[in-house]
């Protein structure tokens, strides 16, 4: 009689998944056709290493992120005139967030059973910190009123400048790092209440290092020819004028960045607290 291995089945329900998502993902337009391609290298990744629960914990997050940032900003202002991009996310939007969460899957897979929580706090801290950055960005420009600098409350900023920050955006991304983290201890059974603090200072901390990166460090840039500050290296088709922070740091490697503070967090509060 005919048997099919079980590892077999499990291999190709993983690539099955992979694909649906990923032609979902260029369907709906949340991802460009190098944003798919990087997709699908580090889904593929997280999910054959990594496991199903931190790849779910993954889409959870995209698919937040995506719909939160297709919805909102086309209907709050002209968003790519001050971001590098849009509401459709590219390869480099897939390497920003996922490349800790895909380094993460990679050292759970090599590390022993005994060191194997340290990869889990440092995906789901990195995760989390995304997740409240991402819902921070999102309600603050959709429900927020007008921001001001993290760096000077006082000093008023237009939205969509990368430092700024509104309360109920604050707020968004607390509630976020609450929810997402609740989510994943009950994924990965770590019912534990420091755990869980763990991760919600995580992502909320992360989320705020990001502000705090994006006020100090990132690139802005002026349109020589209708004065804006932006965040891109062109405007109102001319070429802008850096003003403020380094050219190679833009809201990409912010988000790097970020995510790895909220991993690296996660991991040193685990070593020490549990």
């Amino acid at each position: 009689m005919f048997s099919v291995d079980c590892t077999v089945i499990s291999l190709s329900i993983k690539v099955f998944v992979l694909v649906v998502v990923s032609l979902l993902s260029y369907k709906e337009k949340y991802l460009d056709v190098k944003g798919i391609m990087s997709a699908v290298i580090v889904g593929g990744i997280i999910i054959f290493l990594g496991g199903w629960v931190f790849f779910i914990l993954l889409l959870i997050f995209l698919l937040v992120g995506s719909i939160l940032s297709k919805t909102g900003r086309e209907e709050t202002f002209e968003f790519s005139a001050y971001f590098n991009g849009g509401s459709i996310r590219g390869w480099k939007n897939v390497i920003a967030n996922g490349f800790w969460p895909m380094y993460s899957a990679i050292m759970y897979y090599l590390l022993p059973a005994s060191y194997k929580n340290y990869a889990v706090f440092l995906f789901l801290g990195s995760l989390t910190s995304m997740m409240s950055d991402t819902v921070s960005t999102e309600i603050g420009l959709y429900f927020g009123g007008e921001p001001v600098l993290i760096t000077n409350p006082k000093r008023k900023v237009p939205k969509g400048y990368s430092g700024g920050v509104t309360l109920i955006g604050l707020l968004g991304g607390a509630i976020a790092s609450i929810i997402f983290s609740f989510i994943a201890v009950i994924f990965l059974d770590l019912y534990n209440p420091l755990s869980y603090l763990i991760l919600v200072l995580s992502g909320f901390l992360g989320s705020i290092f990001d502000s705090f990166l994006g006020a100090l460090i990132q690139a802005k840039y002026r349109c020589e020819r209708c004065g804006a500050i932006v965040e891109t290296k062109l405007h109102c088709g001319y070429n802008t004028v850096l003003i403020k922070g380094y050219e190679s740091i833009d809201n990409h490697m912010v988000n790097f960045l970020s995510s790895l503070f909220g991993g690296v967090f996660a991991v040193i509060s685990y070593s020490l607290l549990l």
